[in-house]
């Protein structure tokens, strides 16, 4: 099978670092978004109870999007056309998914852990991290770029956790620029 660049935000850079360390002759190059190499800091097991909390209570999809929809974005995406569409949007897709599903997932996050094995990576890697993210802070996206052999990190100012909807001429401006470097 030909290898390949990947791109993943949040928990999608989650799976592109793990695709990078199981898979590293399937993939050309990463950008890992708004994710760390870990959820091992202290009182992990307590967020991840609340969030369950949350998600297992009746639409418990929908009210976790409530609750955490502030620190998610910034403020100007959050009130922008863009933002509010992009919410709705979610908010109705949240009405078909299973709350247990999204738990499931949370309490998996508690064993990703592929900070010593990122030192094995090959490929050329980016993590890009929002200014003003809440959910994975800049200091935890750069743990990333840390890890991996002469990979970058990059910050796009005035993003929040959604960096590529919020900030998109600059995340894809990052996004070309490491694929044109493969």
């Amino acid at each position: 099978m030909p290898a390949a660049p990947v791109c993943g935000l949040s928990l999608g850079g989650m799976v592109a670092q793990q695709l990078l360390v199981d898979h590293p002759e399937r993939i050309t190059g990463a950008l890992v978004a708004s994710a760390g190499t870990n959820l091992t800091f202290p009182g992990a097991e307590q967020v991840i109870a609340s969030w369950n909390a949350i998600w297992l209570a009746p639409d418990g999809p929908r009210r976790r999007l409530e609750a955490t929809w502030e620190g998610l974005a910034s403020e100007g995406y959050r009130t922008s056309p863009q933002g509010r569409a992009f919410y709705a949007g979610w908010w109705q897709l949240l009405g078909g998914v299973s709350g247990q599903a999204l738990a499931d997932v949370a309490t998996g996050l508690l064993r990703f852990d592929v900070a010593a094995a990122l030192g094995n990576v090959p490929a050329p890697v980016l993590a890009v991290a929002g200014e003003h993210d809440r959910l994975a802070p800049p200091p935890m996206v750069q743990q990333v770029a840390d890890r991996v052999p002469g990979a970058r990190f990059a910050v796009i100012g005035d993003a929040g956790h959604l960096v590529n909807l919020e900030r998109p001429d600059r995340f894809n401006e990052l996004l070309l620029e490491l694929l044109a470097s493969l």
